[in-house]
């Protein structure tokens, strides 16, 4: 293989028993043997736009239910993972749809707006993730357990190409636990080639998730190499920087890597909370409104599913307090209002919660003489 570095893009082809590089440009990063090329990643602010598309992209590959060499069935921890997700953006303005693949991939549920009885037994994402699994693959549940053959592999493309045709929206969340093995063979992805060398199928995941990322959606990738992945292939689809704790996950990393069931569950729930726009919770644990005797003392706190230092709070209570939480202890119902602004973009949301007084009488102390 001859190297160029650096290089904006590398045509691939191919010769009996050689791989060979050619057409390289430049200005952009690489990583790994395959020199795949690395395009910026869009961000996404929750802030500034809380009415968000998401679409969940799921590996149904073969490997997800312990097929291949030291691969584990962790089909279970994927469905609680991506319900943990969904779980954190109940009560949101965001719309969801989901996109499942292994050799072929498949739009499986369209955009649906988070609700409470979406995510329970029997709405819509409930049901494909935990609905009945029967002998034979189903496009509208998560069933890995099920397909056999040639459909066992996995193919980036096909999943880049089938959430870039629905349209990707404004985030793309891609978990996989292997790294491609396929490649489509047309435009509409109805035929495919398994096991395709590794350079040759990463390169067309690659290209196909430029696309989306053109187009403004941010990917997001979450690797779990439950039997073999190169960390440097999840940048490919994703961006080049691998998350840390207290990163963003929305403007600052691309993806995360994760070694074990609870950390997979935990990666969903990490970009859940990103996404929640900010809200009012009392002291008592409770949103948008409580009750309390009149004169009794209760704390509001801004609760941001991942909060900015770039935030700046503005309530209004008497005092005008700018700090993320206050106390209160009002004699009459009041409404509590706090206007949170993004120092960075001047973007803000507005959260209210009402607090309810009512009369509280203390039973008289009685003595005997």
């Amino acid at each position: 293989m001859h190297n160029c570095f650096p290089m904006r893009r590398c045509s691939l082809f191919l010769l009996p028993a050689l791989l060979v590089l050619t057409t390289c440009l430049l200005s952009a990063q690489n990583c790994g043997p395959c020199n795949i090329t690395i395009t910026p990643n869009p961000s996404v602010d929750a802030m500034c736009d809380p009415v968000l598309n998401v679409t969940m992209v799921l590996d149904e590959s073969g490997s997800i239910v312990g097929n291949g060499p030291g691969a584990a069935n962790i089909a279970d921890a994927v469905r609680t993972g991506a319900l943990t997700f969904l779980n954190q953006l109940v009560g949101s303005a965001i719309y969801v749809r989901i996109v499942e693949f292994n050799s072929k991939a498949r739009a499986s549920v369209p955009y649906t707006l988070v609700t409470s009885a979406s995510v329970q037994s029997g709405g819509a994402f409930h049901r494909y993730l935990f609905g009945d699994t029967g002998s034979s693959p189903s496009d509208d549940r998560y069933d890995p357990e099920d397909y056999t053959g040639s459909h066992i592999f996995t193919n980036w493309e096909a999943a880049m190409q089938k959430s870039h045709d629905g349209g990707a929206g404004d985030l793309l969340v891609f978990f996989t636990d292997g790294n491609p093995t396929s490649r489509c063979m047309n435009s509409s992805c109805s035929n495919f080639e398994t096991k395709t060398p590794l350079c040759v199928a990463l390169a067309e995941g690659e290209a196909a998730a430029e696309i989306i990322k053109a187009s403004g959606t941010r990917i997001v990738g979450i690797g779990y190499p439950n039997e073999v992945l190169v960390e440097c292939n999840m940048s490919a689809v994703s961006g080049p920087n691998k998350f840390q704790l207290g990163e963003n996950i929305l403007t600052e990393a691309d993806y995360m890597e994760v070694t074990s069931n609870d950390q997979l569950i935990n990666a969903f729930d990490i970009i859940g909370v990103a996404l929640v726009v900010p809200c009012v919770i009392s002291s008592e644990g409770t949103t948008e409104e409580t009750t309390i005797c009149g004169g009794e003392t209760i704390q509001l706190e801004v609760n941001a599913g991942q909060s900015d230092p770039n935030w700046r709070y503005k309530w209004n209570d008497p005092s005008g307090s700018t700090s993320k939480a206050i106390t209160v202890n009002p004699t009459s119902t009041t409404t509590y209002r706090v206007t949170v602004t993004d120092a960075g973009t001047s973007c803000s949301q507005v959260c209210s919660f009402q607090v309810l007084t009512e009369y509280c009488c203390e039973a008289p102390e009685l003595s005997c003489p």
